[in-house]
């Protein structure tokens, strides 16, 4: 008894040692791992976890002041490092999490808190100050400048913003990658560049970068444009590579832009069909008179300076027995052309009353009203009719409508008259084909297949030697079957066939065989 709870102790000591020297803490860096001095609105950076001599499992920890809604968070996994120092092994485990605040402030994250062996490992807690801009303790990339602009920090909701990506850089800038800005709450129109410029500063060469686009805030309050990075290939001064000493040695450096924090203001009260400025709102008609149950169309044009994109219209107050189908749309530098489909149930003269357009104009922050036209059109009874004249009591002739119509002469089309033509010489280039299929393996082994059921299975299996071997089926044997797959299952498989087929049982009734009999066939047939 005195071994197992020599054991005991030794394990309880080792519990015990592992829980004293268990340590962990929390750090903050930059994308490029650097430590944080400061965070930057909307500017992501990383969150690192360092477990020493701790768990073992896979158990996340949790983190204190995550769950603030100005804090994004996105777990990007667990490392693990192990180390053997003069016998003494130590793992080390880090999780890493990336986070973006929204709003400047002072944060504090932590402490870290793990469950091992039932008890608790608490890391530090950091007080992390969020600003303008990011600060690291080891500056960035000097000769790059990457920001993001806008023209207008307080527009209204669906109003129009000029956003602009500015990257400039010293002399010759080896671009791995740059990120799409992060416009998730603005719809995005006029998209151009990138505008390349070259200048000279203090007798050094600048090249600039520009992007343009046309933005527009979905939603008021407060909205954050995040940042965006630019991965740089620049050369590596710290490398103790050897290699480094005969050839330029060179790592990857992210870089991030400024954050921009936009107040949406809320439009005022109003049922408004757009946002922006709008000089044209007008309808015509490419029909004014046609027959019953032909179709006009009509385009509505309205031109400004907004988001012609999302831009939506449709007619309002129709007439009876006047059916409009929305049919195409498209944009023409400011201009955006609706089209509508008109068509008439019953002969008549239509109105189609002048349509209103009401919208609000963030510049002047007063709305307006634009209106088309009415439009008139006739549908005229259709010309297909058989007309009648009869003689009224008065002596005067009136017309009768039988309802009947006229029949076009039918007349072949020239793809129809050739293809009739030729179908007698492609009738035997059709016999030939079919023939070659009915003669294809393929074929055959597809109605081998359905004889599973029929068929006497042994039978089957002979048929499917011949067509194999090119052998008449009259020349299988028990031999041949053999030799197809050379696998002892298979072989006492065939044994088993044979017995069937020389005595008096019905192969029908052994379930079992049929199933082992559709297996060997999908094997023998793909071979």
């Amino acid at each position: 008894m005195a071994g197992p709870i020599i054991i005991i102790k030794i394990l309880i000591i080792m519990l015990a040692t592992t829980l004293c020297f268990s340590q962990a803490y929390i750090k903050l860096l930059d994308m490029n791992g650097v430590r944080l001095k400061q965070a930057g609105v909307g500017v992501p950076f990383i969150l690192k976890v360092d477990i020493e001599s701790g768990a073992n499992d896979n158990a996340k920890p949790e983190i204190e002041g995550l769950d603030n809604p100005n804090i994004a968070v996105k777990y990007d996994g667990t490392s693990s490092t192990i180390t053997n120092i003069a016998g003494q092994v130590s793992v080390e485990r880090s999780f890493k999490y990336y986070l973006r605040i929204d709003s400047e402030g002072t944060y504090r994250i932590g402490p870290a808190k793990l469950y091992v062996q039932g008890d608790v490992l608490e890391s530090n807690a950091i007080d992390i100050k969020v600003g303008a801009s990011q600060l690291s303790k080891q500056q960035s990339n000097k000769k790059v400048d990457l920001n993001i602009s806008v023209d207008n920090l307080n527009p209204y909701q669906g109003q129009k913003i000029d956003f602009t990506l500015n990257l400039k850089g010293a002399g010759q800038l080896n671009i791995v990658g740059i990120s799409e800005p992060d416009l998730k709450n603005f719809n995005i129109s006029n998209v151009e560049g990138p505008f390349q410029e070259t200048t000279f500063e203090k007798g050094e060469r600048i090249l600039h970068y520009r992007w343009h686009y046309s933005i527009y805030p979905k939603i008021s309050g407060k909205l954050v444009i995040p940042s965006v990075s630019v991965v740089l290939k620049v050369p590596d001064e710290d490398s103790q590579s050897f290699f480094s000493s005969f050839f330029n040695s060179y790592k990857k450096e992210t870089l991030y832009s400024n954050s921009i924090v936009l107040n949406v203001k809320k439009l005022p009260k109003g049922n408004f069909d757009a946002i922006g400025n709008f000089t044209n709102f007008s309808a015509k008609l490419d029909k004014k008179s046609l027959d019953k149950g032909d179709a006009a169309l009509v385009k509505v044009i309205i031109s400004g300076d907004a988001d012609l994109t999302s831009l939506d219209f449709d007619l309002k107050n129709i007439p009876e027995n006047l059916k409009a189908y929305k049919s195409n749309n498209k944009i023409e530098g400011d201009t955006k052309i609706f089209e509508f489909i008109l068509q008439g149930l019953k002969e008549g003269e239509y109105t189609i009353p002048a349509q209103s357009f009401k919208y609000f104009d963030p510049i002047s922050e007063k709305s307006g009203l634009l209106k088309t036209k009415q439009l008139k059109i006739i549908f005229n009874k259709s010309k297909n009719l058989k007309e009648e004249k009869k003689v009224d009591d008065d002596g005067l002739y009136s017309i009768v409508d039988y309802g009947y119509y006229y029949n076009e002469p039918f007349y072949l089309s020239k793809f129809i008259f050739f293809l009739l033509l030729f179908l007698p010489l492609m009738f035997p280039l059709f016999l030939y084909i079919f023939a070659r299929f009915r003669n294809s393996k393929k074929y055959k082994l597809s109605l081998l297949k359905e004889k599973l059921n029929n068929s006497e299975l042994y039978k089957v299996f002979v048929e499917l030697a011949a067509l194999k071997l090119n052998k008449v089926k009259n020349k299988v044997d028990k031999k041949d079957l053999e030799n197809l797959l050379k696998d002892s299952k298979w072989h006492t498989f065939i044994q088993k066939l044979s017995e069937y087929k020389f005595s008096n049982i019905v192969e029908k009734s052994s379930i079992k065989l049929k199933e082992e009999a559709e297996y060997w066939f999908n094997i023998l047939e793909k071979s």
